[in-house]
């Protein structure tokens, strides 16, 4: 169960010993149902994750699940061809629906509960009625069916095909409404809440939606086979699923989509960036609410296919002309008609002027070449005006109501500026494009000769000329105030960037097919292109770099930036109209090489990047600017992490080192050397510890707590922990809480791990001499600690209380107590001193229950002959081990303080002539420990005796010495294992014999 706001998982549902087939949820999110390839079909509770029903040794793998909308029912679908109803509460199965010939692929309840729908591997989908278990609907298919999908209404029903297709099928007639064609088979679909698109997840990596008439709206790619998509309930989002073994969360960038009954001519915002106004072959023009694509008003008057719009700088008349001949200004808040005037020829090109009071309008292909300009008012015509050769192609007014400016297929760009005339003359070949300078002093020409031109509207010369490849297809100015650059599109598939003030080309963009129209984004720090690869791509103009696109299904003719620089409008051939919000804002150049890992700060301000290079670079995310540079790393960089103070810098990489700097001034405060290359780092939530994770299997964490205007401290630096996977660790996270790290690796697994802290929680004082050894009660409630000092003491976990002092070996002076053990079921606690004997006391009161007597010739022979240094209880509790520094470890029995067994290494002999040492090691016997089922004996000595016993006869299973004394021996939970820990500071870990 994962949190789609952070991608963090929220809770594991486990129990299955093989593969789950399938999931379902209920309807209000409260159980999960999950079945398994053990023929097992298990319910939890989602919000605490406990199991509350379990179906097992079902007839076949559950290959389908879906809940009733009641979540009374559960309907499971099987490989052996049957549908299994089951009662929730009672985990019983209900009813059987038999009837496919092949395993059961998906299933759906209606709305209602009242029907079941369900797919197969048969080549059918069918309908089944609950109460009386009767096929009510059969859609047959030309191959398997995948997956299914129901609209809230139940009234259409979608299937994901191994034909390569989706289908949408009328459940009122049992009719198919819609088949579209993909290119691979399809895995899974479905619907958005509101029914009007369509998700599907495909063999061949993609994701695709679709519109409710089937044509293409987006597409996503996974690594693998997508095996399962959903809509979320917000209809903006689809999850995914497949087999590259990730679940994705897929956001649309794609804001809305307006569909019109034709080809879309012309679309513009508003000055306000509140409205779209579109104009298209459908014969009417609409305006559209930008923020969430609904139409506001749709303005109708034309008999034939809307050529053009414009709309006043106030928004509130929108003016249209096209091939009826007839120029049309509506009032904007009642789509009435101010003026409908008719003209001698169809009309390519309107503009109103920037008050709403004149309407131009420029002549098409077959007409007189001429604008005309009408009052609205009176629908009046206030001038004609000549000077094109050809159809007038595009007209635009000045801000200040009296000039515009109008280019031809003539060649030829044209200003008119009440009653005076001004031709544009310099393109040898017919002019495309114009756009007006800001202040109104100048503008820009493209044309079929391939070349871009500056002009001085006051004296209609021309200022400067910029040679392109092919002829030109579309101009922009940048956006300051005074702009600095211009931008043109050619049919060579090149969109190119000139500086204005020497006409120096300073960017150059291939594109993939002829590109049709440019814009600069407000802040001009990025372009919009769109043509004839039916995208809309938008470049980072720093760099040059495509941060993305957006598709058509057809020809993108026009584009425009929203103010907020973050939106982007496009009109194209497909009919349709297109927002789009840019996700990617900026390209940083950060080296040559790669970049291996970025790190945000916390205020977002800046971004920190690791480096093929061997050095972490900061950048001002505002504006790109590399702020500074951490080196030190021998090697490349790959991760860098920032603490959420903004103090501390960590690094890792192929050096073996993580490094930790002063983010301020990019100064180095400790390197701490790691096993193997650091693949990942990551600092603790409360700035006090970085974990670090290693090729080599490991996951290190180190003290990195740095008191603000303090020196550092000596433990800074120091290795706090480590952990280890089975295969190389790959990256690592702290949680919240600063105490669990989750760990991921090569090893397939993610982990979670607890950090132990390296400063204690609490200081138990008594003590009057150095304590030797210490143990939880079985229970944890209760400590037991043995000192130097002769006594045993009884400490309460919680409190950190003393509960009871035992004066166990302090007469008739203190002897030390080197070793303690709790009996199994904590009643009862020994101890093994330097007086050679052992002790148990009643852990209640502290009475003495008895004595394990040292070693007297006569009074007791079997006793120890010098100090206790280990002691532990048999899982019964009935006996206990112990060993000692002469080399001997004995069983005692609990109940009468005898001697039952010695374990004795016949390879230790005596001198010649003399008896047998009966020792089981040549050297002090430092530990000893139980095997976790109590079979084996493992003892340890101080010179570098390991040995391991059967513990049933005593008998020596192995005997090794090893190069370094030990003190303390451990076995794994599962007895595979023993580990020790040495004089020399190192550990070794041996397969158990």
């Amino acid at each position: 169960l994962w949190v789609l706001a952070n991608g963090q998982m929220e809770r594991a549902f486990g129990g299955a010993t093989m593969p789950i087939t399938s999931v379902a949820l209920t309807a209000n999110g409260a159980l999960l149902a999950m079945g398994s390839a053990d023929k097992s079909i298990r319910i939890f509770n989602v919000a605490n994750g406990a199991e509350q029903k379990k179906l097992e040794n079902l007839p076949n793998v559950p290959k389908a699940l879906a809940f009733s909308p009641d979540g009374s029912r559960l309907a499971a679908g099987f490989g052996d061809n049957a549908i299994r109803v089951y009662i929730v509460a009672e985990a019983k199965e209900e009813k059987a629906l038999t009837g496919h010939g092949g395993p059961v692929t998906g299933l759906a309840f209606a709305p209602d509960g009242s029907r079941i729908f369900s797919s197969s591997a048969d080549k059918t989908v069918r309908a089944w009625t609950l109460a009386d278990s009767k096929e009510v609907l059969k859609l047959d298919h030309p191959a398997a069916v995948h997956g299914l999908a129901l609209t809230k209404d139940a009234a259409r029903l979608a299937t994901a095909g191994a034909d390569k297709h989706v289908r949408v099928w009328t459940l009122a007639d049992g009719k198919q409404a819609l088949a579209v064609a993909t290119p691979a088979e399809v895995r899974s679909v479905s619907f958005s809440p509101d029914g009007s698109r369509l998700a599907a997840g495909g063999a061949d990596n993609t994701v695709r939606s679709f519109g409710a008439d089937g044509r293409l709206i987006q597409f996503n790619l996974h690594e693998g086979p997508v095996n399962v998509v959903a809509y979320h309930p917000d209809g903006k989002q689809v999850v995914s699923a497949g087999e590259d073994k990730t679940a994705r969360l897929w956001a649309s960038s794609l804001v809305w989509q307006y569909q019109h009954g034709g080809p879309v001519r012309k679309a513009i915002f508003s000055a306000n960036g509140q409205q779209v106004v579109t104009a298209s072959d459908d014969k009417t023009v609409k305006l559209i609410n930008a923020a969430d694509g609904k139409e506001i008003r749709s303005f109708a008057g034309h008999e034939s296919p809307v050529h053009s719009v414009s709309i006043s700088a106030d928004g509130n008349r929108i003016a249209s002309c096209g091939a009826d001949k007839r120029v049309i200004v509506f009032n904007a808040a009642d789509a009435k008609p101010l003026a409908n005037v008719a003209t001698p020829a169809p009309q390519q090109s309107v503009a109103l002027s920037p008050d709403g009071l004149k309407v131009a309008v420029g002549a098409g292909a077959g007409g007189d070449n001429l604008i005309r300009v009408y009052d609205v008012a009176t629908g009046q015509e206030l001038q004609t005006i000549p000077g094109h050769a050809g159809p007038v192609t595009a007209l635009t007014f000045h801000t200040d109501n009296r000039t515009l400016a109008s280019t031809s297929l003539d060649k030829n760009a044209l200003i008119s500026d009440v009653g005076v005339l001004k031709s544009l003359v310099g393109h040898a070949g017919a002019v495309t494009s114009v756009a007006f300078h800001p202040n109104g002093t100048q503008a820009i020409t493209g044309g079929a000769d391939k070349t871009v031109r500056l002009w001085d509207l006051a004296m209609g010369k021309e200022l400067r000329s910029f040679p392109a490849g092919d002829a030109i297809t579309a101009v922009a100015f940048s956006r300051e105030p005074a702009p600095t650059r211009v931008a043109a599109c050619s049919a060579d598939k090149t969109v190119r960037i000139w500086q204005l003030a020497d006409g120096k080309e300073v960017l150059n963009l291939p594109q993939s097919a002829v590109p049709r129209t440019v814009a600069f984004s407000a802040d001009n720090a990025k372009l919009a292109t769109g043509g004839d690869d039916n995208r809309v791509h938008l470049w980072d103009v720093a760099t040059g770099k495509e941060l993305e696109w957006y598709g058509h299904a057809g020809p993108v003719l026009a584009t425009t930036f929203h103010p907020n620089n973050t939106t982007v409008v496009s009109g194209s051939g497909d009919k349709t109209v297109g927002i789009h919000t840019l996700n990617a804002q900026r390209v940083i150049p950060a080296l040559a090489g790669p970049v291996h890992g970025l790190a945000l700060t916390p205020n977002a301000s800046h971004v920190l990047a690791a480096c093929e290079d061997k050095t972490v670079k900061l950048f001002n995310l505002s504006n790109g600017v590399m702020d500074r540079t951490f080196v030190g790393h021998g090697g490349p960089v790959y991760s860098v992490n920032v603490s959420r103070n903004n103090a501390l810098v960590a690094t890792g990489g192929a050096d073996k080192m993580v490094r930790v700097y002063n983010f301020a001034d990019a100064k180095e405060l400790k390197a701490m050397e790691n096993p193997a290359p650091v693949r990942s780092v990551n600092i603790s939530p409360n700035n006090a510890a970085v974990a670090a994770a290693c090729l080599d299997r490991t996951v290190n964490v180190f003290n990195i707590n740095l008191p603000a205007n303090m020196p550092q401290p000596p433990e800074f630096g120091k290795l706090m922990q480590s952990y280890a996977h089975a295969g190389p660790a790959q990256a690592v996270a702290f949680h919240s809480d600063n105490l669990t790290i989750y760990s991921g690796s090569a090893d397939k697994t993610a982990k979670a791990w607890k950090l132990a802290s390296d400063a204690p929680i609490k200081n138990l004082a008594g003590h009057g001499g150095m304590v030797d050894a210490v143990a939880f009660s079985p229970n944890g409630q209760e400590l037991a600690s043995v000192s130097h000092d002769g006594t045993l003491r009884v400490w309460n976990v919680a409190s950190g209380a003393a509960v009871r002092t035992i004066n166990a070996f302090n007469q008739p002076s203190p002897t030390a107590i080197y070793c303690l053990a709790w009996s199994p079921n904590g009643q009862q606690i020994a101890c093994g001193s330097l007086a050679k004997s052992l002790k148990l006391f009643n852990a209640a009161d502290g009475n003495l229950i008895r004595e394990f007597k040292a070693f007297h010739d006569k009074d007791f022979p079997k006793g120890h002959k010098d100090g206790v240094f280990c002691v532990a209880f048999t899982n019964d509790g009935q006996f206990l081990v112990s060993g000692s520094s002469d080399g001997q470890i004995k069983v005692w029995n609990v109940a009468d303080g005898s001697v039952v067994r010695q374990f004795v290494d016949p390879e230790i002999t005596a001198p010649q002539g003399q008896p047998a040492p009966e020792r089981a090691h040549r050297d002090w016997v430092y530990h000893l420990r139980l095997s976790p089922d109590g079979s084996k004996l493992v003892s340890v000595g101080n010179v570098g005796w390991l040995k391991v016993w059967s513990f049933a006869d005593g008998k020596l299973i192995f005997s090794q010495k090893l190069p370094v004394g030990m003190y303390s021996v451990a076995m794994s939970p599962n007895g595979q294992l023993i580990a020790t820990a040495n004089k020399d500071g190192t550990s070794f870990l041996l397969k158990t014999p």
